[in-house]
């Protein structure tokens, strides 16, 4: 049974930053945590309503924190369970649905159509059902693919499966879904089997393209082939054209063109015309670095955009060169990139790092009327971005937002994102004047006004306001420079607060884990140090936050340890 109809956390206020959250978490004993692998989130362009999918681990009964409510599910006979939930443009619950699988389910792409039904899949092992339903049962010790549309009231319109195959990303067209399938041995779709070519080695994997209508029925279908491995991450559609992006090994081969590569897991893009399949175009990275992943990809007008990350792996510096083009990475194990190229022909727009002395990688990516909206994560003190330098609030991961203009060039920051805890920034979408954030978190995350704490894998999902003209312009916020230090830090007396901003007579606000604010002073001018007696403080963690009225210019954490 699920629970009733949950509310958000918060109201909405005026435009100015963070207006809302949704939090979602695991609280049953027998739940260890969100399942990282199979969150997902994904909103219509229609009315901006938004699914938000995940599995649960527990085994008896399993429990899932929403906002402060409970949604019970029943105990899946197979062992572990799926939570598909909707809700409206203004984060208000519309239903759920629940399933069941057996040892593994992996959600590879969701979409929604022009309707608002929503089609995801991926590939599971063992039994898998759907809102009480039994759907398949995959051949043992093989994954099995699926494909399932749900109507946008949560009812079942259509299911595919087959066996030793795993279905990647896909999205929705006017036509119905492009689908994307990797296969092995051979499988199936809709009663059409498809086998290994025996003209490549058996021991490389093929890709399968399908046109399939509303219905679940394929209007056409394409081979992708070569010898070597390859591995399809992403798709996109407009104006009756689609590049698929993946990674590939030796060779890529369509229609009888072929792509020759390396032994590092090249990135590839194909082109191909969505009414026939037809070929359009196919480029590739043009050097031997390391893994080049993209995580999330969309066509805006006549260019198509990308996101990702370059993976050293080493520690060291390299290149990535693309399309005559070269990017330095910096002396971390990942940089984040960006790159833009000409739908029509894929030549190259601009390509642009995002680097950090840890990991940085660039998540996801979105069209907004300003320009385009990207986020990501980094894990060391500071990401470097065309110049600017921004500060991480965190331990671990910290997420961070821009937007864009047409040349790639930061023309806003979200700012105010900071948190205590892990972070891991997961998507990101728009609608009208609004933008929509998910992130991965652990133990606790801050955003503005709003504090959250849990003692397992969470997400949250956040509106904050579009366009630049409502954010926090770049030349207006202090990220250039460290705008607050404590030392030392944690303290049991006493500590000093080095402070800088760029004017006025900052207030200086001491708040606890629950946002209760211990102590308040206004500061003396707009740079300087700071003596904070702590001995009033319990033993505890802290928030030391810069107001200048009721914009936050910078926060870091304290802790406080005293034997009491």
């Amino acid at each position: 049974m699920l629970s009733a109809p949950l509310m958000p956390i918060g109201t909405w206020a005026q435009c100015d930053q963070t207006e809302w959250i949704r939090h979602f978490t695991a609280v049953a004993p027998t739940t260890t945590a969100l399942s990282s692998s199979i969150i997902n989130t994904v909103h219509s362009k229609t009315d901006g309503s938004w699914y938000w999918i995940n599995g649960l681990g527990g085994q008896t009964v399993n429990e899932v924190n929403v906002a402060g409510e409970v949604v019970q599910c029943e105990p899946c006979q197979t062992g572990k369970s799926i939570l598909l939930q909707r809700y409206d443009s203004e984060g208000d619950f519309i239903w759920s649905k629940f399933g069941c699988f057996g040892q593994e389910l992996s959600v590879r792409g969701m979409s929604v159509d022009n309707d608002g039904n929503l089609v995801f899949g991926g590939y599971y092992r063992g039994d898998l059902s759907f809102d009480g339903m039994f759907l398949g049962q995959s051949e043992t010790g093989f994954p099995s693919h699926y494909t399932m549309n749900v109507s946008s009231t949560g009812e079942l319109l259509w299911f595919r499966d087959g066996n030793k195959s795993a279905a990647g990303f896909h999205t929705s067209v006017n036509q119905g879904t492009l689908l994307c399938l990797s296969v092995v041995d051979s499988t199936s779709f809709d009663g059409v089997t498809y086998y290994h070519s025996d003209s490549i080695s058996s021991q490389s994997n093929q890709a399968i393209i399908l046109l399939v209508d509303e219905g679940g029925h394929v209007l056409w279908d394409q081979r992708i082939e070569g010898n070597g491995n390859r591995t399809l991450r992403n798709v996109s559609c407009s104006s009756g054209s689609c590049v698929i992006q993946g990674n590939f090994m030796d060779e890529i081969v369509y229609q009888g063109n072929t792509l020759s590569g390396g032994n590092n897991g090249k990135l590839f893009q194909l082109s191909i015309d969505l009414e026939t399949g037809t070929f359009r175009w196919m480029k590739k990275q043009s050097n031997n670095v390391n893994s080049v992943i993209v995580e999330a990809s969309t066509i805006i007008s006549d260019s198509v955009l990308y996101s990702g990350g370059l993976y050293n792996g080493n520690g060291n510096p390299s290149e990535f060169t693309f399309l005559g083009t070269t990017i330095s990475s910096s002396n971390g194990l990942t940089d984040g990139f960006i790159m833009k190229q000409n739908l029509n022909n894929g030549q190259l727009r601009w390509l642009k790092t995002i680097g950090a002395a840890g990991y940085s990688s660039v998540r996801s990516i979105d069209e907004t009327a300003s320009g385009v909206v990207i986020n990501g994560f980094f894990t060391s003190e500071e990401l470097d971005f065309e110049g600017l330098t921004i500060l991480n609030h965190s331990e671990n991961e910290d997420p961070f937002v821009f937007v864009l203009d047409q040349d790639g060039k930061p023309s806003c920051l979200v700012a105010d994102i900071g948190s205590a805890a892990r972070e891991l920034a997961n998507g990101i979408w728009t609608f009208g004047d609004y933008q929509y954030v998910t992130v991965n978190f652990v133990d606790s995350l801050r955003l503005g006004q709003f504090y959250i704490e849990t003692n397992a894998n969470s997400q949250a999902v956040w509106k904050t306001c579009l366009p630049c003209d409502t954010l926090t312009g770049i030349n207006e916020q202090p990220i250039r420079e460290k705008a607050l230090a404590i030392y030392p830090n944690p303290t049991a007396t006493q500590t000093k607060l080095t402070y800088s901003t760029p004017q006025g007579k900052p207030t200086l606000q001491v708040a606890d884990m629950l946002g209760r604010v211990a102590q308040t002073v206004q500061l003396p001018s707009h740079e300087g140090t700071y003596t904070l007696d702590a001995s009033t403080l319990g033993t505890g963690v802290y928030f030391c936050t810069l107001l200048s009225g009721t914009e936050v210019l910078a926060t870091q954490k304290l802790s406080v340890i005293r034997n009491e």
